[in-house]
């Protein structure tokens, strides 16, 4: 059986037990959800089948690499390079390159359950940046503040050798709650392994009606502010 047939069966066997459980209740709820994150997965995975785990987004120097959630992989934009990750590269004149996959963090696994930014962080490392950009924490607003910590010390362990490794925080969305734990979280590994950390919780940015995904003049002033915060040398 081929992967895609795979897929349709597994999804289709999840929606024929939300028709006989009804969909109602704690049990019928947890089943729609399951349904909802394959759904999920199936798009990303065949978003990254389509275009690479890596996309190459402008041409210049550094090279800078950037690994992220939703964000920097534009979801909820009709055109993904209105996306932050895109911009800042080309206004920048880097070459640069994204890897980012939605609702994923330092603890959270994702959609898909094996998308973290550990698990992905090789995509980006084999291509030995002189910058590594790391944005996210957003989706980690349910994690302890200690599994953030050492999640993220983790990571940042995997990139020893990474010349300037710059860390974005989550933004302040009306959307999550607990940020200011995570973002505690993440400055305090920043600080333990002598990286820069970019907290993004003060910034006034313009979100899209579901209050957590940026808008295209959000995408452009985070890119822009990034761009202000991070010292990163030509």
């Amino acid at each position: 059986m081929g992967k895609s047939s795979f897929r349709r069966r597994i999804a289709l066997s999840a929606v024929a037990a939300v028709v006989i459980l009804g969909g109602t209740g704690a049990a019928g709820l947890a089943i729609k959800e399951q349904v909802a994150d394959a759904q999920y997965c199936q798009k990303i995975t065949s978003f990254i089948e389509a275009n690479g785990p890596v996309i190459h987004t402008a041409s210049g120097s550094p090279r800078v690499a950037i690994i992220g959630d939703s964000y920097s992989a534009g979801d909820g934009l009709t055109d993904r390079t209105q996306g932050w990750s895109y911009r800042i590269g080309q206004a920048e004149g880097w070459d640069s390159s994204v890897a980012g996959v939605g609702m994923t963090g330092y603890v959270n696994r994702g959609y898909c359950g094996n998308q973290s930014f550990g698990e992905r962080i090789a995509q980006v490392s084999r291509l030995h940046p002189d910058t590594l950009i790391i944005q996210g924490g957003l989706n980690d607003w349910e994690a302890p503040e200690k599994d953030i910590e050492l999640a993220a010390g983790m990571l940042l362990d995997q990139i020893a050798d990474v010349k300037t490794v710059v860390m974005v925080g989550p933004t302040n969305s009306p959307a999550r709650d607990n940020l200011d734990r995570v973002d505690r979280a993440l400055s305090a590994a920043a600080a333990k392994h002598n990286r820069q950390y970019v907290s993004a919780l003060g910034w006034d940015l313009d979100f899209l009606p579901d209050r957590l995904h940026l808008t295209p003049a959000g995408h452009a002033d985070f890119a822009a502010r990034v761009a202000a915060a991070a010292r990163i040398a030509p």
